[in-house]
C-alpha cells in the first residue's frame, strides 16, 4: 500500500493567500466606512471618549492593513498563524466598532429622551 501526499503548488498557495487577503481587506474597507460614519455622528454629539476609540480603531486597521501586506512574503510554514493572527485582530477590530456604535447610539436616545422630557416641563 502506498500514499501519496499532494503538495499545494506555489501559485495555488499564493492565490489562497491572496483570497484569504482580499477578504480581510474587504472586511477592513467596510470597518472604515462605519469607523467614519461613526466619527461624524461623535463629532456632532462631542463625545471626546468616542473620538479619541475611533482614532484606535483607525491605528488597528492599519495594523491589519500592515499585516496583510506582510502576509504575502510570509513563510508558507507561517501561514496559518499569520492568517489566525489577522483573523483575531479584524474580529477585534469589527466588535470594537459595533460597541462604538452601540454606544453612540444609546448616548444619543439618552439625549433625545432627556430632551423630550424637558420639553414637557
Amino acid at each position: 500500500m502506498t500514499t501519496t501526499k499532494t503538495k499545494t503548488s506555489p501559485s495555488a498557495a499564493g492565490d489562497a493567500i491572496k483570497a484569504y487577503a482580499d477578504k480581510a481587506a474587504a472586511q477592513v474597507l467596510e470597518g472604515k466606512a462605519n469607523l467614519e460614519q461613526l466619527e461624524a455622528k461623535a463629532k456632532a454629539g462631542k463625545v471626546v471618549a468616542e473620538i479619541a476609540a475611533i482614532k484606535g480603531l483607525v491605528s488597528a486597521s492599519d495594523n491589519i492593513g500592515r499585516k496583510l501586506n506582510d502576509l504575502k512574503t510570509t513563510h508558507a510554514s507561517n501561514v496559518p498563524r499569520a492568517k489566525a493572527d489577522i483573523a483575531a485582530e479584524v474580529v477585534l477590530f469589527k466588535a470594537g466598532i459595533d460597541a462604538i456604535g452601540r454606544r453612540l447610539n444609546s448616548s444619543s436616545k439618552n439625549d433625545s429622551s432627556k430632551n423630550d422630557s424637558s420639553k414637557k416641563k
